[in-house]
């Protein structure tokens, strides 16, 4: 998969964006996260910031789409010096992946990521969604990795649950204890409420807060978090 990089020379930083599972085999994977894509690059390369959008095949383990991304950022010389990372879903396990493995970013916002696992009703369709399962040994060899771990306290992990019409403990997708990543001792754990109706299918509403307005607070704390430095 390419990356959709915006084009700077000697940015000030590097806002690495990464997309979750994508179900469709010949879909472009990150589709609906365009939107989000397209604010950060309205917010930060006006502040002098690249915004690199990163695509990555989710149709196997997490563990190679780190892989692919991070060939992208090397065989690019993006510099990763003062590089932040906004991750939905798959896309936060491919960045703690890609932290495991020696990249040393500045912070990590992961966005309804099943870091403990997805809920046991989602069907492991291929590779990529049986490595998001709780039963996963890459997950649990990620969650268990001193590298990533030693991280931790730079990782802000963003969970939703539902409100409408009663109240469930989570998306649809990925509860909220997995979302905020109950035990692995992440800095700054966030439960958000939404009132969207769900879940009525699968990926609903874990695959409709990517959207705006529903994610325009996440982003909004991640720039924020980038402009301090």
């Amino acid at each position: 998969m390419t990356p959709d990089m915006g084009a700077m020379s000697a940015p000030k930083g590097v806002a690495l964006v990464l997309h979750g599972f994508d179900l469709m085999k010949n879909h472009q994977p990150g589709q609906a996260l365009l939107v989000a894509v397209d604010w950060l690059r309205f917010k930060l390369e006006k502040q002098g910031y690249q915004v690199i959008f990163g695509r990555y095949n989710t149709h196997q383990s997490f563990i190679y789409g780190a892989q692919e991304i991070a060939a992208y950022l090397k065989n690019n010389n993006v510099p990763t010096n003062n590089l932040s990372i906004f991750a939905y879903s798959m896309g936060g396990l491919v960045a703690r992946q890609m932290i495991a493995n020696g990249l040393k970013p500045k912070r990590l916002f992961t966005y309804c990521t099943p870091h403990l696992g997805t809920m046991l009703h989602v069907p492991p369709v291929n590779h990529g969604a049986m490595s998001m399962m709780p039963i996963s040994q890459d997950l649990g060899k990620l969650n268990k990795n001193a590298t990533e771990t030693a991280f931790r306290s730079n990782i802000t992990a963003i969970g939703f649950s539902h409100a409408n019409p009663s109240p469930q403990l989570h998306d649809g997708v990925v509860d909220i204890n997995s979302a905020t990543g109950l035990g692995l001792g992440f800095g700054r754990p966030v439960h958000w409420l939404s009132m969207r109706v769900g879940p009525q299918l699968p990926l609903d509403p874990h695959g409709a807060v990517q959207n705006l307005p529903d994610i325009e607070p996440a982003l909004s704390m991640f720039v924020g978090d980038v402009l301090k430095g």
